[in-house]
């Protein structure tokens, strides 16, 4: 599953609207979050942190089955990338 559909499912499951979303991730339309749900805009960890926060859940939540699909070697490694740009 890509993550644009697993954010529409988190979203839709808790009740929330493309609106209600937009306004917790402080953007002025609910056009953006459309496109990250459909895929035409792609998250960086940032993006995917704020995405999880607005959703009130964890990281591992929203990522859980894009990361099931994905080498682990590959998820440590971005891991590891983002905690390096963080100090």
């Amino acid at each position: 599953m890509y993550i644009g559909k697993r954010i529409k499912e988190i979203r839709t499951s808790k009740g929330l609207t493309l609106d209600a979303l937009a306004k917790r991730l402080g953007y002025n339309t609910r056009s953006t979050v459309y496109k990250i749900e459909n895929g035409d805009i792609k998250l960086n960890i940032e993006g995917l942190a704020n995405m999880a926060k607005a959703l009130e859940i964890s990281i591992d939540e929203l990522l859980l089955e894009d990361i099931e699909m994905l080498d682990a070697k590959e998820v440590i490694d971005k891991v590891e990338s983002h905690n390096q740009v963080s100090d």
